[in-house]
């Protein structure tokens, strides 16, 4: 596997009349210089002479997208943008070897289904891939939800809004005919891949599911729950079931030890002492930085900065958090620490973005503003590595 970069300037158009192997599209970002004033740069894509738009990316709110889009052996591509600021594409071209040759035709197709409108797709084995509102010179606010319609069922793709999220990589399988609905003013491109069950469109498609499961595997390792325990506080196991409520009374009981019992009480003890200290002293620290009171605060917005471009979040994973708590008095202050995404909630800077966190990707930058009363505070949050061996 090779991986290469492409930087596409306004009013150029980059052209492969055969892709020499199987590529997938791995991501898009805008380059690190912007135009000022610029809010909107579309990524278009002409697949085999059918055009369609992959993504919208949008100034200081969405600047960066996962695409793993997979493009076949043979096939034309162009890529061109909309808008005045440069975009840099990622490719990871596959080997021939690592990619299944004993699979039927790939057919792209492209779809454009109008605002408050249904199409129906009659191919029986049919993936699609992407959704985005389409580009247009002039731009419609509101919201569009997506669905699909297969088998009697009802599956929502995408819920994309103007400025906030307008495309989503969705990768859904349909083995039945299928209706495509569009419930908004905005006209929506998909974008299908018929007659291909296998390959580079598993390759590209099960990535991610990958990423997924292996950090689930990794979740449910005994240091895993060891490490929560450390998170929570020193507690028998089997004083839980399922969430932590409270300390065993009989927490210091335990025959089987063969340390003597006093001098395990004492540890026991400084141990506990340790914790609370620290628990105090780091209460204290954020209740410095932080100037709202929390039952007065107010979250008017969360904004994705970045998607990142890393591992995927689980809820059980450990994550190096580094953010910065800015108050309305030029007051900034900056944190870094080992954090638990399921216990996030609990957090006094961090619990804005419990909700965001799960899924979202290492490098992610997430930005929230509470509000108050008499005063406003400014949290931006980088998400780091994913951690292990906590």
């Amino acid at each position: 596997m090779k991986y290469h970069s492409l930087t596409i300037r306004p009013n150029n158009i980059y052209v492969q009349e055969s892709m020499e192997n199987d590529t997938i599209i791995k991501s898009v970002s805008l380059t690190p210089c912007v135009e000022k004033d610029s809010i909107r740069s579309s990524l278009i894509a002409t697949i085999d002479g059918q055009q369609t738009t992959i993504c919208n990316l949008l100034t200081n709110k969405m600047e960066s997208k996962i695409l793993n889009i997979p493009v076949k052996q043979g096939v034309r591509i162009e890529l061109r943008t909309e808008g005045v600021n440069e975009m840099d594409i990622l490719f990871l071209e596959m080997d021939p070897h690592e990619v299944n040759t004993n699979e039927e035709e790939t057919v792209y197709r492209t779809i454009q289904v109008p605002g408050n409108a249904s199409h129906t797709v009659d191919e029986i084995s049919a993936r699609i891939l992407n959704v985005s509102i389409a580009y247009t010179e002039e731009v419609v606010d509101g919201t569009s939800k997506v669905f699909m319609k297969s088998n009697g069922e009802t599956t929502l793709l995408a819920e994309l809004e103007i400025g906030r999220k307008e495309c989503e990589v969705v990768d859904v399988l349909a083995d039945a005919q299928m209706e495509l609905v569009v419930e908004g003013p905005h006209a929506i491109d998909f974008l299908i891949v018929e007659g291909s069950k296998g390959g580079l469109l598993e390759d590209a498609s099960c990535e991610v599911e990958d990423e997924q499961d292996t950090e689930d595997a990794q979740e449910s390792t005994p240091q895993e729950e060891k490490n929560e325990e450390m998170i929570g506080g020193i507690v028998p196991e089997t004083c839980q079931k399922g969430e932590r409520k409270r300390k065993c009374p009989e927490e210091t009981e335990e025959p089987e030890e063969t340390q003597p019992q006093e001098e395990k009480k004492v540890k026991l003890s400084e141990a506990k002492k340790k914790e609370s200290e620290e628990k105090v002293e780091e209460t204290e620290i954020e209740t410095q930085s932080m100037n709202i009171p929390q039952e007065n605060a107010v979250v008017s917005d969360i904004k994705t900065i970045s998607d990142g471009i890393g591992k995927i979040v689980g809820k059980k994973s450990f994550i190096t958090a580094e953010y910065t708590v800015s108050s309305g008095e030029n007051k900034k202050e900056s944190f870094s620490e080992v954090v638990l995404v399921r216990r996030m909630a609990d957090h006094a800077h961090l619990r804005y973005f419990s909700d965001v966190v799960k899924g979202a990707r290492e490098g992610a930058v997430f930005k929230a503003e509470i509000k108050a009363a008499d005063a406003h505070t400014e949290v931006v949050l980088n998400v780091g590595k994913i951690r292990t061996g906590q």
